[in-house]
């Protein structure tokens, strides 16, 4: 999967040279699945319990979807200023042709790119390593690449023309390039920003909680730096 996401994310960030060595065993890259699951009950369980997030009830319904020639007015009034999410389909070029693993790592494989680790209390432990390290772990180790996209990337991932222009285009903050394989599951977070998810190539699901600026106690969630929250459960569970 290849997502590219504008916002700005600061963390403590590790130097390292190469991850712990494992036994490679690739993972299941199967993305035909059902989104959102089918619920069912059972008398003597709780509703999802010991499942992963998304399971404890049904889904209010799909995200709102609008045109890809949508005015940046009304992308700007209905869904930045009114705080909703939207759906654009075709918004970016798809790059699954070009930004093959074998292409990446020939032309950027020399580059340092930020990377997480996930499974060590529930945190995501970023380190740094070589773009090509990266490339050939990730199918088999429980890695995600999220890293700002580096320079000599930029002319092959233009920008969407919706935020190129206006007061959009001066209020950019970062681009961040995510990879990932297989089943990979984020932490869930609260972002202090603005945040238009692209997705390149495979499939993302998204879970959005509508909580009306208050956040249940239960989600045991942690303030960065940034503003940002993050929660410390356990969303594979």
């Amino acid at each position: 999967m290849l997502l590219l996401t504008f916002l700005l994310i600061q963390s403590y960030i590790i130097w390292i040279s190469s991850v712990d060595g494992n036994i490679p065993f690739p993972k299941d890259m199967n993305i035909h699945v059902l989104f959102p699951p089918i619920i069912q009950t059972h008398e003597s369980i709780p509703l999802g319990h010991l499942r992963p997030l998304g399971w404890q009830r049904r889904a209010d319904g799909p995200i709102l979807e609008d045109s890809l020639n949508i005015e940046p007015a009304r992308f700007y009034h209905l869904f930045v200023q009114g705080n909703r999410s939207v759906v654009i389909r075709g918004i970016v070029s798809a790059l699954d042709v070009l930004w093959t693993d074998s292409y990446l790592s020939k032309r950027y494989g020399h580059l340092n790119v930020t990377v997480a680790k996930r499974k060590q209390r529930l945190i995501d432990t970023l380190i740094m390593m070589p773009f090509k390290t990266f490339l050939e772990q990730y199918r088999q180790d429980d890695l995600y690449m999220n890293t700002i996209i580096p320079d000599e990337m930029k002319t092959e991932a233009s920008l969407p023309s919706l935020i190129t222009c206006g007061i959009f285009s001066k209020r950019l903050l970062e681009p961040i390039l995510w990879i990932s394989a297989g089943d990979t599951a984020s932490l869930l977070y609260a972002h202090a920003q603005n945040t238009l998810h692209c997705v390149l190539d495979g499939r993302k699901d998204f879970i959005i909680y509508d909580t009306s600026n208050k956040y249940p106690h239960e989600l045991n969630l942690i303030k960065q730096s940034n503003g940002d929250l993050f929660s410390r459960i356990d969303v594979d569970l």
